[in-house]
């Protein structure tokens, strides 16, 4: 088939310009970061959990973020309203 093998360098440029665009197959994330450790978050009024976590980036527009803890005021806070995958938002609340 071929006459001589091929140089590892053409093998790896053939299938690099094979596979084309690598996309992440995970959905995009914004990083919420909370004070307390394990206070309630929730995004547009739906529980996405307790504490630091990251959290599927929800589509541009109009979005409230809430963190509750026992002992402390909550704090609500809009979001940005442009694209908000990999972004991130830090919330400290008051005892």
């Amino acid at each position: 088939m071929f006459s001589r093998p091929l140089a590892p360098l053409t093998v790896a440029a053939l299938l690099a310009s094979c596979a084309g665009p690598r996309e992440s197959l995970a959905p995009p994330e914004l990083l919420v970061e909370v004070l307390p450790r394990l206070a309630d978050v929730s995004l547009d009024g739906a529980p996405v959990g307790k504490g630091t976590r990251a959290v599927p980036a929800p589509a541009p527009g109009s979005h409230r973020l809430l963190v509750a803890a026992e002992g402390y005021e909550p704090a609500e806070r809009p979001l940005p309203p442009g694209p908000l995958a990999g972004a991130r938002v830090a919330v400290a609340l008051r005892p």
